[in-house]
């Protein structure tokens, strides 16, 4: 391509979103590096006082490829879902709908979802379950109101709480 012939408007709309994307990035770190991480330490500090390089499951409702505090001791995650982002949103998206036939088709879809959740804990006993509540009352009547988690996580015991995580410790450990 001759760059000499790219109009001068179009070089200036490239480096204006070159700067943009540079200048975002840049909040995104400097927003990353100055969390307190203290409510995470205090975490990880628990868990690896019980239990080395701990086998984890997540009912986060945000989507995530792994949970920080997962990667903070070491662990393995043993779930299919990295989260329970799936029931998280079909509910958001059941909620909404107008069309009863699609509310549930999604409801089904969100309480599958569920099912499988508490079906993975209960055969594959994870050490550890974390529970991430930041988008609300909803997701805790969601998930830990629900008759299926609140079965499994019958064989767990609070560990840990602060207001980004509450880690659930397997009962025999």
């Amino acid at each position: 391509m001759d760059f000499g012939r790219v109009p001068p408007t179009r070089t200036a709309m490239a480096a204006l979103g070159c700067l943009i994307v540079l200048f975002n990035a840049g909040r995104i770190q400097q927003a990353s590096l100055s969390l307190d991480s203290q409510p995470m330490q205090r975490a990880a500090a628990a868990i690896t006082q019980v239990v080395a390089k701990p086998t984890i499951v997540s009912l986060a409702a945000r989507l995530q490829p792994a949970h920080p505090l997962s990667r903070l001791v070491g662990g393995r995650f043993v779930s299919r879902y990295a989260s329970a982002w799936a029931a998280y949103n079909a509910d958001e998206l059941a909620r909404a709908a107008t069309d009863p036939a699609q509310r549930d088709k999604l409801a089904a879809l969100r309480d599958g979802v569920v099912s499988q959740l508490a079906r993975e804990i209960a055969d594959k006993k994870p050490d550890i379950v974390l529970y991430s509540n930041e988008t609300g009352p909803r997701w805790d009547e969601l998930m830990l109101d629900d008759s299926r988690i609140a079965g499994v996580l019958r064989d767990y015991s609070l560990l840990s709480r602060d207001p980004s995580v509450t880690v659930y410790l397997r009962n025999d450990l």
